[in-house]
């Protein structure tokens, strides 16, 4: 099973001008606001004030948010169609655009500053090819079997769904790997259960070494 959650992603709500989408109670959903920064990580409307979430009344409202935004300022977010083939795996900005974050917190009149603690619903994977004794690598070809890579990831509730079945084409394939690279790939992918073996297989022309005699 690969489950969501991760810890250590290359990417997090840390840079000026990321954007999430807010939901405070029924009336005001999805409203875009955009990180700021500052010793306290603010938040500010994209809309300026007139798009401000304003918390009224005495009842206590839920707040969720999610990361990167999509759709219409104002109005209610649909599921996201997600795929994590190999085009999207392929570097760390295409990687981004799917490790999708999510939280939920409270909010009152009294108490109307919410702290969002984001998680990653999403799962990664990271592998790194090491030469052993006398062995030089030279550029490697990786494929990643029996994975489901489509699914959709709901912004309203941070869940994600995959596909029923793997079909055909579904492998996840890096080329050239090499020294620039560190010898490493890494995967955002869809949460799921397992329902096939998933087989990494890797090829690479290698160089042995004679060793030296003393």
């Amino acid at each position: 099973e690969i489950g969501s959650g991760l810890v250590g992603s290359e990417m997090c709500i840390r840079d000026r001008g990321d954007k999430v989408g807010i939901t405070c109670g029924s009336n005001q959903a999805n409203v875009e606001y955009e990180y700021t920064g500052g010793e306290n990580s603010l938040f500010t409307a994209t809309g300026g004030n007139a798009e401000e979430i304003w918390v009224l009344g005495t009842q206590e409202y839920d707040v969720t948010a999610y990361y990167p935004f999509t759709g219409t300022s104002g109005e209610e977010p649909v599921a996201v169609e997600v795929s994590t083939g190999s085009e999207e795996q392929a570097t760390a900005a295409t990687r981004e655009k799917i490790d999708f974050l999510f939280a939920k917190g409270k909010a009152t009149a009294s108490q109307p500053n919410v702290k969002l603690a984001f998680n990653h619903v999403m799962s990664r994977i990271k592998l790194t090819f090491v030469a052993g004794d006398n062995v030089t690598l030279s550029d490697i070809t990786c494929y990643l079997i029996n994975l489901k890579t489509k699914g959709t990831f709901n912004p309203t509730t941070g869940a994600t769904t995959v596909g029923e079945s793997t079909g055909e084409n579904t492998d996840i394939l890096w080329e050239n790997i090499g020294e620039d690279d560190a010898y490493t790939v890494q995967a955002i992918l869809l949460p799921q259960t397992l329902d096939k073996t998933v087989y990494i297989q890797a090829l690479s022309l290698i160089h042995i070494s004679e060793p030296t005699r003393p």
